[in-house]
């Protein structure tokens, strides 16, 4: 069986079972208190089946039975609950359960671990979309605090307590961490492992912390240097560079840096600086992710009308040239698939997905995890019917606020195919914005995750760039290309097709008309006849 039949299989199981389980909404479990060992019991028979499973390609199913917002408040106001109080299928909204971790966690779907609260009543802990090791989601012997508990269904006999947003999972008693005998140098190594992770906002925070005390740190410049690169703010990089010049502390890694960031800096105010080596250089290397600098100052970003927001000219551009360069927010490439397989079964909106945009998906959110700042730009763009309240960079008891269906939903709408054969997905912050026409004024290319724009006709100041989501839009009739459309959640009503509508309507009509005047003629002639033999 392939993946897509057993992705297809499993999630019809999935469906039928939750229907089942419906009627147990709003209610306690059928087995309370839950038992301690039937939990352990399931956690144990996890880790068995995990580590006996082979190393290479596995299939990995996640569910999603209900949308619920995230907590936007702190866990200290909120009122106190405990397991035997949970109903079945209910967002407990204004409550929080205060439990220990009593186990060591398990990769299942989730980062699984059993709890257990003050009265001694266990359940099982279901955690997703945070995409650390389990042991840094659920660390054994922690105490925790799960905002606005949902608590759900797994089987007739199992049920769970579920966190889909990470930030209602609050850590409150962790191990404290030793500090060196130099407290600059502890810092240090810290930036140095969050520049590694690519979690360049925190690099950010641990230098300033350093160079609050000792301000002639040359290594703690050379890394916020690199962060501020890291984080696409090459001026600021640039301009921390220049204070290790000021202090005589530059050397071959900061005009290493220096150089690569000035490059950057040129790019952002040009966009066709380097195209045509960039593309050789992808061609040669093969490389997936490419060091260029985003450029859209020929772009704006405004209302277009019935379209929502579109992206417009902000000068004249010829036919050929470059109106934009944008390198990828987030990006999966086939070769990334081949570990995993993960099938995503959302059954509110009754559909399954499975790579890459459930990939894409995963490495959305580690994004934003990592760059803070990118929120609000991921936020705006596109999300269907889905509304949230988080809107901004929002931090409450100091974890980022994202909800995760609400990001689920932005990728699903605006991810494009890339790499080779368009088997990957990447999601590009200013390009997404881009609307749909089957007679479209641009088209987008991409080198490595570099994507590239180019007018495909004269573009007017002030005229709306218009690009197709569909392949070769100008060989598809009218109700091809409408359905090829459908995924996107949008009828086109571009010239071209308003046009093919309304011949469509007036040949239809004009059958009509056509085929009335035909019966009218038949039934007048069959009259006739009529009469003539009544005559007789």
């Amino acid at each position: 069986m392939g993946i897509w039949e057993g992705a297809q299989e499993e999630y019809n199981r999935l469906l039928a079972l939750h229907k089942k389980l419906e009627a147990m909404k709003g209610r306690v479990p059928p087995q309370q208190p839950i038992l301690k060992e039937s939990v352990l019991t399931e956690l144990s028979s996890i880790h068995c089946r995990n580590a006996q499973r082979p190393p290479g390609s596995y299939t990995c199913h996640t569910v999603v039975t209900d949308y619920y917002p995230p907590c936007l408040e702190s866990w200290t106001t909120l009122q106190k609950t405990c397991i035997s109080q949970l109903r079945i299928g209910v967002h407990h909204v204004g409550q929080v359960l205060v439990v220990r971790l009593i186990t060591k966690p398990a990769n299942h779907g989730g980062c699984l671990s059993a709890i257990e609260d003050e009265h001694g009543h266990v359940a099982t802990i279901e955690v997703h979309n945070d995409h650390r090791e389990p042991y840094e989601v659920l660390p054994e012997g922690a105490t925790c605090a799960i905002k606005q508990p949902f608590f759900y269904a797994v089987s007739k006999r199992e049920v769970r307590v579920r966190v889909d947003h990470p930030s209602d999972l609050i850590l409150i008693a962790r191990e404290p961490t030793t500090i060196n005998a130099e407290p600059h140098a502890a810092m240090l190594q810290k930036a140095e492992a969050a520049l590694s992770m690519k979690q360049y906002t925190n690099a950010c925070r641990y230098c300033l912390t350093t160079l609050i005390v000792d301000r002639s740190n040359p290594r703690a410049r050379l890394l916020l240097a690199s962060a501020f690169y890291g984080l696409e703010k090459y001026k600021s990089c640039l301009e921390t560079l220049q204070q290790l010049q000021v202090l005589g502390q530059f050397d071959s890694d900061a005009s290493d840096l220096q150089t690569r960031g000035l490059a950057r800096l040129s790019e952002t105010y040009y966009a066709s600086c380097g195209i045509e080596e960039v593309a050789q250089d992808t061609s040669k290397t093969r490389q997936e992710w490419l060091d260029h600098a985003s450029s859209h100052e020929t772009v704006i970003v405004r209302d277009s009308g019935a379209a929502g927001r579109g992206l417009f000219a902000t000068k004249s551009v010829n036919k050929g040239d470059v109106v934009l360069c944008e390198t990828a927010f987030a990006m999966v490439l086939p070769p990334s698939q081949l570990a995993r397989v993960i099938c995503r079964h959302d059954l509110v909106r009754k559909r399954f997905r499975i790579n890459p945009d459930v990939l894409l998906y995963v490495r959305v959110m580690e994004e934003l995890q990592r760059r803070p700042t990118a929120v609000p730009d991921l936020l705006q763009l596109w999300s269907g019917e889905y509304r949230s309240e988080v809107k901004e960079v929002l931090i409450v008891d100091g974890n980022l606020v994202l909800d995760a269906f609400h990001v689920s939903r932005i990728v699903e709408l605006n991810a494009m195919a890339c790499g080779p054969n368009r088997l990957g997905e990447g999601i590009w912050l200013k390009a997404s914005y881009t609307n749909h026409s089957c007679a479209p004024n641009v088209s987008y290319k991409l080198h490595g995750n570099l994507l590239v724009g180019h007018a495909l006709e004269d573009i007017g100041e002030g005229q709306e760039l218009l690009v197709s989501y569909i392949d070769h839009p100008e060989t598809k009739p009218f109700k091809e290309r409408h359905q090829a459309l459908a995924e996107w959640d949008f009828a086109c009503q571009c010239p071209r097709c308003t046009t093919e509508y309304f011949a469509q309507w007036i040949n239809r009509i004009e059958g009509q008309l056509n085929a009335s005047e035909e019966n009218a003629r038949e039934v007048t002639h069959s009259d006739g006849q009529e009469a003539d033999d009544g005559g007789k």
